[in-house]
C-alpha cells in the first residue's frame, strides 16, 4: 500500500475521541446531514460519510480520497417517519490480510449480528444516521421517494472488501456488469446527486468488418500474396476533451512479406458502443491514386491520434517496389479529418524518398499535451548502403497544415542499430522518444546487449539530449511449445504512457523467464525521464511466455498494461497455441503491485497470418502494437484476435474493462 496514504490513515486513526475519526464518538447532533461519496485510488475502494468534520479532514488530503460527486441526505436524529431505520457504523481493521474499511448496515439487523459474534477487528460506532427502508418490493415514497442502491465486491488480490453506494439505476446496473454483487436498495432519501463519473459497464465489440473492406486496384498484389479479410497492428485513440469520442486504425490484409494492402478504420462517439467505418486511402489496394497521393502498393506501420478538438490525424509509411531495388520508393504520408474520423478530407506527404538509396519507416504521431494546435512527429531514414538510421522530426503548430523542415535528432552509431521507438508529449513543453539500442560491437563487451534508452526535448522539439539508458531490455520472442512456431510479437519494441512529469515504459524482456521466455515489465521516471526507477514484472506469472505490451495512464494516476500471454499447449506441431489478452492495472500511481484480469479467454494464435519480415521467418502475426487508452475509470483496450472461421481467421476486437473487472 502507498506509505504517503498509509501514514494519513494513522493520522486520521490519531483523532480517536473526536468526531472526525473511526472510533470516535458519535457526530454532534443536527436535524439533516449530507452523506458524500469518496474513492481511494490506492486501496480501489469507497467511502461514504456524513461527518462534516471527517468529509473537511479527508478534503484535505491532497488527492488521496477524491470526491465523486455522489451524495444524498439522511438525519441525524429520529423523525417518526414511518419506515425509518437506523443506520450503524462500524470500523474494520485487519492486519492479516489487510482490510481497512468501514461497514454500514441496519442497526436492529446487520450490526445487532456483528454485536453478538464481535469478530476481531470490529469497532462498534454507533448510529451514524437515520433514513427510511424501501418496501417490501423496493420502492421508495415522497418524501423519502430516492432509492439508494448496494453493490458489495468481495476482498480478493490484496484489495479490502469494499461496498458502494449508487442513486441510480444505471450506475447501479453498471457495477453489476463490472462483477459486483448486486444488493438493490437498502435506503431511501430525500435528496440525491448522481457522481460526476459516467457510469461505466464492461462490455466487448466486434470492430472489424467480417471481409475486407478493401475494393481499390489490388494488381499489385497477387491471389496468394496476402491473407485478404485479416487485421493487425492495433492503434486507438482517445479525445482528450471528449473520451467518448474514439478512433480505432489497424493494419488490412496482411501479406506474407509482413507489409498490409492498406488500413482500416472506424470512430466511436459513444464510448465504444457502436462504430462507424471510414478509411484514408494511403494505397492503391485502400482506392488511392497519384491524384491524392496515395499511389502506393503497401503500408507497413500506421499512428493515429485525436486532439482535444475533434481533430483525427493517421500517418502511415508506405512503399513500393522492394527493397534494395532500382524501382523501390518509401513515403511518410498523413490524412487529415476535421469531423473527428467521420470521413478523410486530405492526405500530405511528410517525406517521400523516391530512390533505392534511402528507406524511410517506422512513424510515430502524438498530440501536444498543452496546445492542440501543435503535432509531432517523427521517423527513420535509412541509408540501406551503410546502414546508418537517422531519427527525423517535425512538428506543426497550425493543426497539420504546414509542418517544419523534418531534422535529424539521433543516428545509431557504428555496430549498433535502432529499434522502432515511441514519442510522448508532457505538460510544459516536454517530449520524451524511447527506444532500444541494439549495440553488437563494442570495445567495452559489458556494453554489447539491447539497452532501453530515452531522448528528450524541453522546449516542444527545438533541441534534444544524448541517449539517457534506462535499463537492459534482452528479449527472446514467443515460440509455440514445440518450438516450431514464432510469434511475429514486440521483441525489441517498447510501449510509452505518461501523465503530468510521469512516463512509464513497458517491453518484453526475458529476465522474467531466466532468460528463456519473455515477460512484461515496466519501468517508470517521476521526473519527465530524466532518471528512472528499476523495471518491475507486470504479468501474472513467471513461467508463462508473455508478450506485445501497451501501456496506459489513467488521469488518477492508476498505470495499465495489456499483453497477449501464451497459455502450456501440447508439444505436437499440429496442436493449437492458445493465447489469452490480458490487461493488468497497477493498484498505485508507484505501479509496484499489479492485479490482472482476462479480457479475452484463449484462443488459437496459431491461426494467425503469417509473415516473413526481418529476422522472423514465417513469423504468426497479430500485430507488433495495439491500442489501450484509459476512459473515465475504466479502459479500454483494441486488439486482434483469431477466431474459427478459414475465410476470416482474425477481427478486430474493442474492449472496455470497468474498474471492477480488475480483479
Amino acid at each position: 500500500m502507498n506509505s504517503s496514504w498509509l501514514s494519513r490513515l494513522l493520522v486520521l486513526l490519531a483523532l480517536c475521541g473526536g468526531a472526525a475519526c473511526p472510533g470516535g464518538s458519535p457526530a454532534a447532533q443536527v436535524v439533516t446531514v449530507t452523506v458524500v461519496e469518496y474513492y481511494n485510488a490506492a486501496l480501489d475502494a469507497y467511502f461514504i460519510t456524513g461527518r462534516p468534520q471527517e468529509q473537511g479532514y479527508l478534503d484535505g488530503l491532497g488527492g488521496d480520497f477524491v470526491r465523486t460527486g455522489m451524495t444524498f441526505g439522511a438525519r441525524s436524529s429520529p423523525s417518526g417517519t414511518e419506515g425509518e431505520i437506523r443506520v450503524c457504523r462500524f470500523f474494520i481493521s485487519q492486519s492479516n490480510p489487510f482490510v481497512s474499511t468501514h461497514f454500514y448496515g441496519r442497526d436492529d439487523t446487520d450490526c445487532a449480528a456483528l454485536r453478538s459474534t464481535r469478530p476481531a477487528g470490529f469497532t462498534d460506532e454507533g448510529i451514524e444516521f437515520y433514513t427510511v427502508q424501501p418496501t417490501s418490493n423496493g420502492a421508495c415514497v415522497s418524501p423519502n421517494s430516492i432509492p439508494v442502491y448496494r453493490s458489495f465486491r468481495p476482498g480478493v488480490g490484496g484489495r479490502s472488501p469494499n461496498h458502494r453506494y449508487s442513486i441510480t439505476r444505471e450506475r447501479f446496473d453498471a457495477l453489476t456488469a463490472a462483477g459486483w454483487a448486486p444488493e438493490g436498495v437498502v435506503f431511501c432519501a430525500p435528496i440525491a446527486a448522481p457522481s460526476t463519473e459516467p457510469a461505466q459497464a464492461s462490455f466487448k465489440r466486434t470492430v472489424s468488418a467480417a471481409a475486407s473492406p478493401l475494393a481499390g486496384d489490388c494488381r499489385d498484389w497477387p491471389t496468394g500474396s496476402a491473407r485478404v479479410g485479416s487485421e493487425a497492428s492495433t492503434q486507438l485513440a482517445i479525445n482528450p476533451g471528449n473520451p467518448r469520442h474514439l478512433t480505432a486504425t489497424w493494419l488490412q490484409d496482411t501479406g506474407s512479406n509482413g507489409a498490409s494492402r492498406g488500413t482500416a478504420s472506424a470512430v466511436s462517439f459513444d464510448a465504444g458502443q457502436s462504430w462507424q467505418t471510414s478509411s484514408p486511402k494511403f494505397t492503391r489496394c485502400s482506392g488511392g491514386n497519384a491524384a491524392i497521393g496515395g499511389d502506393f502498393e503497401r503500408v507497413t506501420d500506421i499512428a493515429t491520434v485525436l486532439t482535444s478538438d475533434g481533430l483525427a490525424l493517421q500517418m502511415a509509411r508506405v512503399a513500393s517496389g522492394e527493397l534494395y531495388t532500382t524501382f523501390a520508393r518509401s513515403a511518410i504520408m498523413i490524412a487529415r479529418s476535421s469531423n473527428g474520423g467521420r470521413n478523410w478530407d486530405e492526405m500530405a506527404t511528410l517525406a517521400i524518398e523516391p530512390t533505392p538509396t534511402y528507406n524511410l519507416d517506422k512513424p510515430v504521431l502524438v498530440a501536444d499535451a498543452d496546445d492542440s494546435r501543435y503535432l509531432h512527429a517523427a521517423w527513420w531514414r535509412t541509408n540501406v548502403e551503410t546502414g546508418v538510421t537517422a531519427l527525423r522530426y517535425t512538428r506543426t503548430s497550425d493543426t497539420g497544415y504546414i509542418w517544419t523542415d523534418p531534422v535529424q535528432i539521433l543516428t545509431n552509431v557504428p555496430g549498433s542499430s535502432m529499434n522502432q521507438g515511441r514519442l510522448l508529449s508532457l505538460p510544459n513543453g516536454v517530449l520524451v522518444y524511447a527506444y532500444i539500442d541494439v549495440v553488437r560491437l563494442s570495445p567495452n563487451p559489458q556494453l554489447v546487449g539491447s539497452w532501453l534508452r530515452v531522448i528528450r526535448s524541453s522546449d516542444r522539439g527545438q533541441t534534444w539530449s544524448a541517449p539517457i539508458t534506462v535499463s537492459r531490455a534482452e528479449s527472446v520472442g514467443t515460440t509455440s511449445a514445440d518450438r516450431t512456431r514464432v510469434a511475429r510479437d514486440s521483441a525489441g519494441l517498447v510501449s510509452i504512457a505518461g501523465r503530468g512529469n510521469k512516463v512509464y515504459l513497458a517491453w518484453q524482456d526475458s529476465r522474467v523467464g531466466g532468460g528463456s521466455h519473455d515477460g512484461i515489465v515496466l519501468a517508470r521516471s517521476t521526473d519527465g525521464g530524466a532518471t528512472w526507477w528499476d523495471a518491475v514484472r507486470v504479468n501474472g506469472s513467471d513461467t508463462i511466455p508473455a508478450f506485445t505490451p501497451t501501456v496506459s495512464v489513467r488521469r488518477d494516476g492508476i498505470v495499465a498494461v495489456s499483453y497477449y500471454e501464451l497459455a502450456s499447449a501440447s508439444a505436437l506441431p499440429s496442436s493449437p497455441m492458445p493465447v489469452a489478452f490480458r490487461i493488468a492495472r497497477s493498484t498505485t500511481s508507484d505501479a509496484d503491485t499489479w492485479r490482472n484480469v482476462a479480457v479475452e479467454d484463449a484462443f488459437d494464435f496459431s491461426a494467425a497470418p503469417g509473415s516473413s519480415r526481418g529476422r522472423i521467418t514465417n513469423g504468426l502475426y497479430l500485430g507488433e502494437v495495439h491500442g489501450l487508452v484509459s476512459t473515465g475509470t475504466s479502459f479500454s483496450a483494441l486488439y486482434v484476435r483469431t477466431r474459427a472461421t478459414p475465410t476470416d481467421s482474425t477481427e478486430v476486437v474493442f474492449a472496455n474493462v470497468a474498474d471492477g473487472s480488475l480483479r
